[in-house]
Parts: structure tokens; C-alpha cells; sequence
């Protein structure tokens, strides 16, 4: 547009196929500023040491643009508590730690997105003793407290379509929450792994296109599972939240509606309550924890200061260490599955032997660890299983 005897840039209208052929000159990679992807909700941001909200547009201190429609309520912090925690009522949770992990979820995406937390959060893993238990439930549950589904990922081995091409095309592709769903079997991904860890930028690729430099810490990850097995360093990287299946029971609806579909509807408030602790934390001087058993320190010592202080929730690292463990050991892992079927069969009081497990496994198509595929075995199965539970209980 001139004005006087300059050119003023102007607001117009353009089609997808010229904005593209824009986004590939060099003054667009210049002088456009960066965007870090779309989130569907509001953003708290600090600036300047104060907290503010970001209720629409673009936010040059994340780098986010903030597609929100609707604008949070005020609610009080007490209530928000109530509220949040209330969420999470359907679920059996393993152990009190298991529960203040799960809430600590729910805060996770705020404080990470926000900036509020610098340093890496840990992959979200649901970790069930069955099927149908709820544990991607949970996790569909956080993204859509925060207005959005999660894209996702199922567990491949190599080839085209790969886990880790899927999981960089969604990167690229700026899907903020991603959920790695229903892995079976063990999760060894160095790629996610130092994705995890990832300071800075962080190389995404997929086939026939150069690799994109994206930054990692506006993504949130999520792994479900029946039976979470990973290398100690993906343990490591982790929060665990177990749960166990409620036999026969029904989840809350609500006009033919199930949670997460009114966790649309109930998006201002709940994302109200969001805020409401956070900012509380915020004005109490962002306070922490001394708990050190985490490798994500920052992380930990302030979600179990919220959990412990505005929730009065258990602290968030028990029982975890037991978690980590048992996912970290092939043994302990076969263990449990074994157990779970045992339990399943109604056979847990009764003296079982190494070829009654044996018997199950193959049964059940449980891998025996430390056999090759060819000697899964009744007769050759009995002996390793021996030298398995002969470490444990020695142990």
C-alpha cells in the first residue's frame, strides 16, 4: 500500500498456493517470525516476571499462535483443585504416587508450553494390567483439556511408515500432543530417546525431504501400554502412571457424551483451573521440592510442590522407583505379564511350576527372555524360566 511516498505493507488476502511459493523465499525465512506450531488454547506466559494470558494470536516468547476461540473463566484456586483432581475419579490408580503423577499430567502442558518450566518434561507413559483399563483414556483426556487431540503413533519396525518416521512427520507437522499407542513388547528408540533430552533444536526427517530443525520442548509425548518395557534411559525419561482395569464399570457420561467429549465443551473452565494453579504456584514464588530421585529435576521438584501443597496429593515420586525398575528389567517385565495371566486365570493360588509358566507362554504367545524365537518351547522353556525366577527371588 503507498503511503506518501512509501510502500506500507497492508493487510490481504492470498490463496494457499501463493502463500506456499512465500514461504519458500529467503525474505519470508528472514523476516517472518518463527512459528513453533498452533495450539487450540490459551497460553500463560511470564514476561518481565509477571504472569499474562495469551488468549489469541501469535505470542513472540513461544513462538506460538494461539487458535483459541474462546476465552478462559476466572475460577478460584480451591475449586480448581476440586476440579482438576476430580477428572481423574473413573481411574484406579496403583498407588497414591500413581495418582499425583497423573494430576501432575494435567499441569505439565501449561507450565511446559508457557515457558514457565525450562528444562525437559518426561514422556507421559499409562501403563494398565489389561486391556480396555482407560489408560489411553487418561491420556486423551490431558490433550483435550487443552482443546486438542493427540496425533498418533503405532509401534513399527523400520521399513517405510516406520514408528520414527511417523512420530517426525507429526514434529514437522506441529502436532503439539503425540501419543505412541498401545506399545507392545519393548520401546528402544534412541531417536526418541535424545529427542527427549533435546536442548535447543532437534533434527526432524521423514523420506525425500531434507531434515527440519524444530524445537523440542513444544511437544508433549505420551506411551501407552499393557506391559511398559524400555531401555534404562527411556525409564529414565519417564513418568509412570499405572492404573488397574475396573471389571464391568462404566465411565461418566453426560447427555450421551463421555469426558473427553465434554472436556471440549468444558474448555474455558477447565482451562481456568489450569491457570488458577499455576498462577498460585506462580505467586507463592514458583516454589520447589527437594526430591532429586527424577533426572528431570526441574520438573519434578515443582510438580511435587504443587501436587503435595495445592492438591495435598501424595508425593509424586512414590512408587515410581519400583516402576522404573520393573520396566527397565526384562525379567521383572516377563514376571508381571506372567502374573497377569495367572490372575486372569484364576490360578494365583495354586503351586505353579516352571512348565505350567511354560505352558502359559506359549499358550499366550509370551516371549521367554533370553530364548531365540526357535526355542520358545515347552521343552526348552521350563530351564530358562527356572534361571529367571532363580535371579529374581534370589535378588
Amino acid at each position: 500500500a503507498k503511503v506518501g511516498d512509501q510502500n506500507m505493507p497492508a493487510p490481504t488476502t492470498i490463496s494457499e498456493t501463493t502463500a506456499k511459493q512465500y514461504l519458500k523465499s529467503e525474505a519470508c525465512r528472514n523476516l517472518l517470525p518463527k512459528l513453533n506450531g498452533v495450539v487450540h488454547c490459551p497460553l500463560l506466559v511470564e514476561k518481565e516476571g509477571r504472569l499474562h494470558r495469551v488468549d489469541q494470536g501469535y505470542d513472540d516468547a513461544t513462538g506460538f499462535f494461539v487458535a483459541s476461540a474462546q476465552r478462559t473463566e476466572t475460577v478460584q484456586v480451591g475449586e480448581a483443585a476440586e476440579l482438576l483432581s476430580g477428572l481423574l475419579n473413573d481411574f484406579d490408580f496403583v498407588t497414591p504416587g500413581d495418582r499425583s503423577r497423573a494430576i501432575a499430567s494435567l499441569l505439565t502442558p501449561a507450565l511446559k508450553l508457557g515457558g514457565l518450566i525450562k528444562g525437559p518434561v518426561p514422556v507421559d507413559v499409562a501403563e494398565a494390567n489389561a486391556s480396555q483399563s482407560g489408560k489411553t483414556y487418561r491420556q486423551r483426556m490431558v490433550a483435550a483439556l487443552y482443546n486438542q487431540r493427540p496425533a498418533v503413533v503405532t509401534k513399527k519396525v523400520g521399513g517405510v511408515g516406520s514408528m520414527e518416521e511417523t512420530f517426525s512427520d507429526h514434529l514437522i507437522r506441529g502436532k503439539v500432543f503425540i501419543q505412541f499407542d498401545n506399545v507392545r513388547g519393548k520401546l528402544d528408540s534412541q531417536y526418541l530417546e535424545s529427542f527427549l533430552t533435546a536442548e535447543g533444536t532437534f533434527p526432524a526427517r521423514i523420506p525425500f525431504m531434507p531434515p527440519v530443525t524444530i524445537d523440542p520442548s513444544k511437544f508433549i509425548v505420551f506411551i501407552s501400554s499393557n506391559g511398559f518395557e524400555a531401555t534404562k534411559d527411556l525409564t529414565n525419561r519417564a513418568s509412570i502412571i499405572r492404573i488397574r482395569k475396573r471389571e464391568n464399570y462404566q465411565y461418566r457420561t453426560l447427555d450421551g457424551k463421555d469426558l473427553v467429549q465434554l472436556m471440549f465443551l468444558w474448555q474455558p473452565i477447565l482451562m481456568g483451573s489450569v491457570f488458577a494453579v499455576v498462577e498460585e504456584w506462580h505467586r507463592r514464588g514458583k516454589p520447589k521440592t527437594n526430591e532429586t530421585s527424577h533426572d528431570f529435576r526441574e520438573w519434578c521438584q515443582s510438580l511435587d510442590w504443587i501436587v503435595q501443597n495445592i492438591f495435598h496429593g501424595a508425593p509424586l515420586m512414590d512408587g515410581h522407583q519400583e516402576a522404573k525398575q520393573r520396566a527397565a528389567n526384562p525379567n521383572l517385565s516377563f514376571l508381571r505379564v506372567v502374573a497377569i495371566k495367572l490372575n486372569e486365570k484364576n490360578r494365583l493360588n495354586e503351586r505353579i511350576s516352571a512348565s505350567d509358566i511354560a505352558e502359559i507362554c506359549l499358550e499366550e504367545d509370551i516371549e521367554i527372555p533370553g530364548l531365540s524365537p526357535e526355542s520358545q518351547t515347552v521343552e526348552q522353556g521350563p530351564q530358562q524360566i527356572g534361571k529367571i525366577m532363580g535371579g529374581l527371588f534370589k535378588e
